[in-house]
C-alpha cells in the first residue's frame, strides 16, 4: 500500500484525489492532509481516512480544529498529529 499527503485536501482537487484513494483503499493510504480554513469538511475527511498527520494554515484554524473533533466523538487516540501553519506544510512532504 502507498501512503499519500494530501495538500489542499478540502478544495476541488483534494477532494477529487480523496474519491480515488476511496475507490482504491487496498493501494493507497493517507499519511497526512492538509487544509486551510474549511475545518468542518477536514474533520470529517479525518475521520474517513485516518491520517497520520492534519494541518491547518493557522494555529486558529488547528486550534478549531480540536475543538471539531472533540465534539465529533472520535476517540482521542485516533486523532492524527495536529499541527498549523508553512513549516508544518514542509514537515509532512
Amino acid at each position: 500500500m502507498q501512503n499519500i499527503t494530501i495538500l489542499g485536501c478540502t478544495g476541488s482537487i483534494g477532494t477529487n484525489t480523496l474519491d480515488v484513494v476511496r475507490q482504491n483503499r487496498h493501494r493507497y493510504g493517507v499519511f497526512a492532509l492538509a487544509a486551510g480554513q474549511n475545518i468542518e469538511l477536514l474533520c470529517s475527511q479525518i475521520q474517513e481516512f485516518r491520517p497520520k498527520v492534519a494541518v491547518t494554515a493557522s494555529e486558529s484554524g488547528r486550534s478549531a480544529l480540536a475543538d471539531r473533533l472533540s465534539a465529533s466523538g472520535l476517540n482521542r487516540t485516533d486523532w492524527p498529529e495536529l499541527l498549523s501553519g508553512p513549516e508544518a506544510l514542509v514537515r509532512i512532504q
